[in-house]
């Protein structure tokens, strides 16, 4: 397990070290392999070398021009034998030649990528906003001004009020003396401190039939 994820490290440095946007105003940003990229060098027997000098020839196919490079003693030391100037650059048919005059074909990863405007664009309305400035604190020193309250009309009239309950009607007096309370005969004989008996056997009328 050690030496599969220390030959997938290798690889993954290759390919950020030899495939990068390292032209004039590039990004700087380099590639990754991908799992089913790096699977056919997976192999312990692989050549680094030879894997860093492939793709330091070769331009990365998401770039419209890439340096040249080679690997040096080691696959890490990156070298640059054709400079870093325009001799030096891999690059698609036309980059080199000027067309990109208008921003349209430059590398999509570099920092100052143009998209290139139509002619008959016209930009949104913009919002109308007014600078002027506004005090919305109005000038009070904080005193009551004394005016007199407003006299009500003459043609004032209250208003109906809801007729209220005759609370008196259902008011014996300032106490309960001379309160009847209505009680029943079996309460008033005392039959009611033995109960009401109403689930008594004899009084109620269950029909069951026993098997």
């Amino acid at each position: 397990m050690r030496n599969i994820l220390q030959q997938r490290e290798n690889l993954y440095s290759i390919s950020s070290l030899y495939d990068v946007d390292d032209t004039e105003g590039g990004s700087g940003i380099g590639r990754l392999f991908t799992l089913a990229e790096a699977e056919p060098y997976m192999s312990k027997s692989t050549d680094l070398m030879d894997l860093a000098t492939n793709l330091g020839a070769e331009k990365w196919a998401l770039l419209t021009k890439e340096l040249y490079k080679e690997p040096g003693e080691h696959w890490k030391d990156v070298t640059y034998p054709k400079g870093k100037g325009p001799g030096g650059i891999i690059a698609d048919p036309g980059v080199m030649e000027g067309i990109d005059e208008r921003y349209t074909n430059r590398n999509t990863l570099s920092n100052n990528y143009q998209v290139p405007v139509p002619p008959d664009y016209q930009s949104p309305d913009l919002a109308n906003v007014n600078r002027q400035n506004v005090d919305y604190m109005p000038d009070l020193d904080g005193t009551v001004p004394n005016r007199p309250l407003r006299n009500l009309d003459s043609s004032y009239t209250p208003a109906p009020q809801q007729a209220g309950r005759n609370q008196g009607a259902f008011v014996a007096g300032t106490s309960a003396q001379g309160v009847r309370r209505r009680q029943s005969s079996a309460a008033r004989s005392g039959r009611s401190a033995m109960g009401t008996k109403q689930l008594a056997r004899n009084n109620m009328q269950i029909k069951s039939l026993n098997i």
